[in-house]
């Protein structure tokens, strides 16, 4: 029949159509149609659809409304964190940005760890839901920090895998450690990784 099927918009179109109302439509594909359709899958992945979904939103009606391009970074910063910001500032709206932007020059802070923070309070901003995914990372691995160990993890949420790093300097730090990966539960953290935030 077609290649892609929307089964929920049309008749909201013909009423549309009928009154000479202009109506736009985002939609996302969340499967493919068939018995090997998982529903369970979706389900649990409603939430991150539809954040999805919401962004790609925001950003088309941010794009041809509110956004003026500011000119530079305002701080010093690496060519990586002007690649960044480059990327992101087309996304968000001026006057969002300009009160960032006045709240972190206040702050007594080095130019690079301003910049940091700015494209910290962007990205979450733009982001919100997955920066709300990673809030709750941070709290799951804040004891695997106390005891020493360094973490890294993919932050655009992709790649479900984490990456520790031990330095040992006596026999309590050992033990430090052999307790915090004991309490350490990596299914809650991978939950979470997932966008379960009820866990």
């Amino acid at each position: 029949l077609a290649d892609i099927v929307d089964r929920e918009l049309w008749s909201i179109t013909k009423v549309a159509k009928l009154y000479k109302i202009t109506i736009n439509s985002y939609k996302l594909i969340s499967d493919i149609a068939g018995s090997a359709t998982d529903c369970f899958d979706l389900k649990n992945r409603a939430n991150i659809l539809s954040q999805i979904l919401y962004q790609h939103y925001i950003k088309s009606e941010i794009i041809k409304t509110d956004y003026v391009e500011p000119k530079e970074l305002p701080f010093e910063a690496t060519q990586y964190q002007m690649n960044q910001f480059n990327k992101l500032i087309k996304n968000i709206d001026q006057h969002k940005y300009e009160n960032i932007l006045k709240a972190i020059s206040k702050k007594d802070l080095r130019d690079k760890e301003k910049t940091t923070l700015l494209l910290t309070e962007i990205k979450k901003i733009l982001y919100p839901f997955k920066y709300k995914i990673i809030n709750q990372l941070e709290n799951k691995l804040l004891p695997l920090r106390e005891a020493g160990i360094s973490i890294k993890y993919d932050e655009n949420l992709e790649k479900e895998k984490l990456q520790l790093q031990i330095d040992v300097n006596s026999q309590k730090n050992i033990e430090d450690i052999k307790t915090a990966l004991d309490k350490f539960n990596y299914d809650d953290f991978l939950n979470i990784f997932k966008g379960d935030l009820d866990v």
